[in-house]
């Protein structure tokens, strides 16, 4: 079920009311205060189940084991600790590659065979990814983790660790949420608080304005080039890129925009994924920005466990790279992927070398513009559907060529192309405004007849702009 769709507006009209007025029937006749996990557990039953009812057994299978492992870890002593958490892990991950990684490591493995001389083959499966497999797997592996560590108590309540794990808003594409901040929230008690709910409104706006006017529109321009790039070249590439740059931002952003939103009709708060990231000066800082929820885990659970930056600088820019080899392999099973994420793996490592007293002289805006032009550079592998194409792309965007020949190759009038430029603009001052977190409540402090004043015009001018197909797929559903 879209966020962008009818069913999905009707789905959430109806659990914000049965979950208010269970909350109140609840509190008069059991005289109980923290049922909340009962409607958001069959409300987020039957979104998932709308994808598929053949996936439910997938994610069920990974909430029951980490459930019940994190309970038998909680009995024993630290060393038979492992006699739970080693099956626990060898299920979950067992799970992901199953579905995600074997057909490509089956398709590898052939290839070797084929240089080798080798006739033999094994044989291909394809299976089809169940939806949110790799958010709700990594929220899972970072509770059982925790409660390994002793960071984190057990939880006994197994209804609300399953509200926990598929809270609908973040089921599909996250926030990873942690255990310390989301499950606590399955047991408060359930009060409807005006002023949140209208944020969450705000939230959502925001959300469905950057997803249906400017996510799916640019991506229009960005499929018909990328699908065939070889008939295009400079300019044109070159805008497609920069397109896609603002297309996947703002795509992403804005289901994690809604997500909170959603969160926040229900009284639930879940952790902003997104941070101006597109303003950051260096790396580092772009990736404690952008998919935060996923930067930090691969951060607590990959690169601090492998040792950090407390060792020797060899060791910690070979963290840093394999760290970052993991997080592209995890967007999908495709050696684009993986190159997508060595090159900011090393682009972090070259970053972290580069001596201190010629990169303080460096005006920060001139980082910031480099910044992004890496960042282009490196979404053409995450985006191009095969290394070759990649490479045209980058080795053909730089020839010289007009931007009205640029323009007319891709259908682009010059209006629409500066309209388009001017919501790019737009969206960077609003991130500018946000950078402290700060930005949706900036509509809070202006007179009424402005607030709705912005909030009919951002409708209208989705109403407006939005494609016909309105109800598109989030780019982050197909990880």
């Amino acid at each position: 079920m879209l966020f962008n769709s009818l069913d999905f507006a009707g789905f959430l009209v109806l659990a914000f009311f049965v979950y208010y007025a269970f909350s109140a029937i609840a509190k008069i006749i059991f005289r109980r205060t923290d049922l909340k996990w009962i409607p958001i557990s069959i409300f987020s039953t039957y979104f998932y189940l709308c994808s598929g009812v053949q996936y439910m057994v997938f994610i069920l299978l990974a909430i029951v084991v980490t459930f019940f492992c994190a309970l038998g870890m909680e009995k024993v002593v630290s060393p038979r600790r492992k006699w739970f958490f080693v099956p626990t892990l060898l299920t979950c991950l067992g799970i992901l590659f199953t579905f995600k990684y074997l057909g490509f490591f089956i398709a590898n493995a052939n290839h070797i065979l084929s240089l080798c001389g080798i006739s033999a083959r094994l044989p291909f499966v394809q299976l089809i990814l169940p939806v949110g497999i790799s958010f709700y797997t990594f929220q899972t592996l970072s509770y059982v983790i925790d409660v390994y560590r002793g960071t984190t108590p057990a939880e006994h309540h197994f209804g609300k660790y399953f509200a926990f794990i598929t809270f609908f808003p973040q089921l599909v594409a996250g926030p990873i949420e942690r255990s310390d901040n989301l499950l606590p929230q399955m047991k408060t008690e359930t009060v409807f608080r005006y002023d949140e709910a209208i944020c969450g409104l705000r939230w959502m706006l925001l959300g469905f304005f950057k997803k249906l006017v400017i996510a799916d529109n640019f991506a229009e321009y960005v499929n018909l080039v990328y699908e065939s790039p070889q008939n295009y070249t400079g300019v044109t590439l070159v805008i497609a890129t920069v397109f896609f740059a603002f297309q996947i931002y703002c795509d992403f952003s804005g289901y994690s925009d809604i997500a909170i939103g959603v969160g926040k009709l229900f009284g639930i708060r879940l952790m902003r994924n997104f941070r101006s990231p597109y303003l950051s000066a260096s790396l580092k800082e772009f990736w404690s920005r952008w998919h935060i929820s996923l930067s930090t885990w691969f951060k607590d659970y990959v690169y601090i466990p492998l040792g950090g930056n407390r060792i020797s600088a060899m060791r910690t820019s070979v963290n840093l790279i394999v760290t970052f080899l993991v997080s592209g392999l995890w967007h999908g099973a495709s050696w684009n992927f993986v190159i997508w994420g060595g090159l900011h793996g090393l682009g972090q490592v070259i970053e972290k070398h580069l001596p201190k007293k010629i990169t303080k002289k460096i005006p920060r805006a001139v980082k910031m513009i480099f910044i992004f032009f890496f960042v282009c550079i490196s979404w053409v592998f995450f985006r191009a559907q095969t290394f070759s194409d990649a490479v045209y792309i980058i080795r053909h965007m730089f020839v010289a060529s007009g931007v009205k020949d640029g323009l007319l190759a891709m259908n682009l009038s010059p209006l629409r192309f500066f309209a388009y430029a001017a919501m790019m603009v737009l969206l960077m001052v609003y991130d500018a405004l946000d950078k402290s977190g700060k930005g949706i409540q900036l509509l809070e402090k202006m007179p009424v007849i402005v607030r709705w004043g912005a909030y009919a015009a951002a409708i209208f001018i989705i109403l407006c702009l939005m494609p016909i197909s309105y109800a598109t797929g989030f780019i982050y559903f197909q990880f």
